[in-house]
């Protein structure tokens, strides 16, 4: 309870809530808190400095007026899961459902990131999310792969008005694509690879080589 703590406050002419500053306990609490109810809800924000607290007011008035849904009780599984559904309901190809819930199964529900609400989750979140895969050695290419699904899950919660963007479009730590390095031939190895080939089809062998045909 910090009502006792509260040692100075004063009433936003504009009606946006009571600022309060807060007075230092033994247990360290300390800092600024702001109250307000708007649109039938009461709500308050803690935090260093009046300043932030504001900050963190202004921003949950602006989510609520956007209509927004910011008391959704919706966790990131919950919206993969959803997304999942609903790509199964609609015919989706058994390849693109089979990548879904590999991603989810794989590389989203066995993370803390799974039971992170939507209305809360961070780009914080998100690179870490990416770090504990790198720890658990997915490789770079899935690593990519479960943000790209990652991405696609946020915007669909965009459409729902859970969130207003997408934090996992600005993370700083998602691998890099590796190019393989490519080993052409040497002139010698290609002359001995066309006298073998002699027998079978030069032309064609040839024509691999030098067009870069794929054999496959």
């Amino acid at each position: 309870n910090i009502s006792g703590l509260i040692i100075m406050s004063k009433r936003r002419k504009n009606g946006e809530g009571s600022i309060f500053k807060i007075k230092p306990n033994k247990d360290g609490l300390k800092g600024w808190r702001i109250q307000t109810v708007y649109a039938g809800v009461r709500k308050g924000f803690t935090g260093d400095s009046e300043k932030e607290v504001r900050t963190k007011l202004n921003d949950y008035i602006e989510s609520i007026d956007s209509g927004v849904n910011i008391h959704s009780e919706m966790t990131v599984k919950n919206i993969a899961s959803r997304y999942l559904q609903n790509a199964i309901d609609v015919g989706r190809s058994p390849k693109t459902i089979r990548g879904y819930q590999d991603q989810i199964n794989i590389r989203i529900n066995p993370y803390k990131i799974s039971k992170r609400k939507i209305t809360e989750l961070s780009t914080i979140d998100c690179e870490n999310w990416i770090n504990e895969m790198t720890n658990d050695n997915h490789s770079a290419y899935s690593i990519r792969r479960a943000v790209s699904e990652m991405s696609t899950f946020l915007r669909y919660s965009i459409q729902l008005r859970l969130i207003t963007f997408n934090p996992v479009k600005y993370v700083g730590n998602k691998p890099h694509h590796q190019s393989r390095e490519i080993n052409p031939l040497s002139p010698e190895e290609l002359n001995r690879f066309l006298s073998k080939a002699k027998d079978i089809s030069e032309d064609y062998y040839s024509q691999v080589i030098y067009t870069g045909m794929n054999l496959l």
